[in-house]
């Protein structure tokens, strides 16, 4: 109700419940709460330094005040794709 960021689901969460009979089961039941995030003025290797340290996929950018909003999301598709377009000059 706040707009604060409250968790996570991931590919893998949803495939284990389905996986476990357990396609009816709230999505609060089984995201994570306990979040990587990264804030807007963080550098793009804090970003990727945080994606290998904890073998993640995916960061949330969020607003670096104490409203936790949600404001993007940092993922390893993003950064490989605009590596590849910088190496290709496009």
């Amino acid at each position: 109700s706040n707009g604060r960021l409250k968790g996570m689901i991931t590919h893998q969460d949803i495939y284990d419940a389905l996986k476990n009979g357990r396609g009816d089961i709230a999505v609060a039941e089984i995201m994570s709460y306990n979040l990587v995030v990264c804030f807007p003025g963080e550098t793009l290797k804090n970003a990727l330094e945080k994606l290998g340290e904890h073998d993640i996929g995916r960061i949330p950018v969020i607003e670096n005040n104490d409203t936790g909003k949600l404001i993007g999301l940092i993922t390893r598709k993003n950064i490989v794709s605009a590596y590849n377009k910088f190496l290709h000059g496009n």
